[in-house]
């Protein structure tokens, strides 16, 4: 067969292809709908932050690095100076020496007199929670209805969505928030609005 006829005629089966390919990524992205669960496994960072160390041991409350959750509609991603105001007092050379590795990421020097390495550029984490374009969730929305008028602390209201963090080593999606079928349910037990505007706008 004379190969120029050959790719002529496979050419739209590759550009269908191609298409399909392109428009169902964006169609996952914006609506949600994948037919795999990329959420569902640990995130890697460039640094291993354990929550399960500062929230669970440590016992530091979700609003002290995540400090606009109660007041803005996004948690927002500490400041890594949040992250020195603590670090800079350690004693490094007493933890084990993965810790030490990844302190030394960020931070040097030696308490209580500890810097931040590079305070011009700090680290980027890696996104765990992305909705689709097309809905909103304002937090400070729902750890008022959830922490005030359900009479439960900020951190109670942070497990209803990120489950519990305290025990995770590396943070994941325990709760499948891209699905709209997870935001109804708890739309239903607490009797907030299923008004499509409540969400979509």
């Amino acid at each position: 067969m004379n190969p120029i006829k050959a790719l002529v005629a496979i050419a739209p089966v590759v550009a269908i292809g191609a298409l399909a390919f392109v428009l169902y990524n964006e169609h996952a992205h914006e609506t949600g709908w994948s037919l795999s669960a990329p959420h569902a496994a640990p995130v890697k960072q460039p640094i291993l932050f354990s929550h399960e160390i500062h929230v669970g041991k440590r016992g530091i409350s979700c609003t002290y690095c995540h400090q606009f959750v109660d007041k803005n509609a996004h948690a927002g991603i500490p400041s890594m100076e949040t992250c020195a105001g603590c670090h800079k007092t350690l004693n490094v050379a007493a933890l084990p020496e993965w810790e030490q590795k990844e302190i030394g990421k960020f931070m040097v020097g030696n308490a209580p007199n500890m810097v931040l390495k590079d305070p011009l550029n700090p680290v980027k984490w890696n996104r765990v929670y992305d909705l689709p374009n097309h809905a909103h969730f304002p937090h400070q929305v729902h750890i008022y209805a959830l922490a005030t008028k359900q009479g439960k602390e900020a951190e109670t209201a942070c497990i209803n969505c990120h489950g519990n963090i305290a025990k995770q080593e590396v943070v994941r999606q325990e709760i499948d928030l891209i699905r709209m079928g997870t935001c109804l349910s708890c739309h239903d037990k607490y009797g907030a609005s299923k008004d499509c505007w409540s969400c979509h706008y």
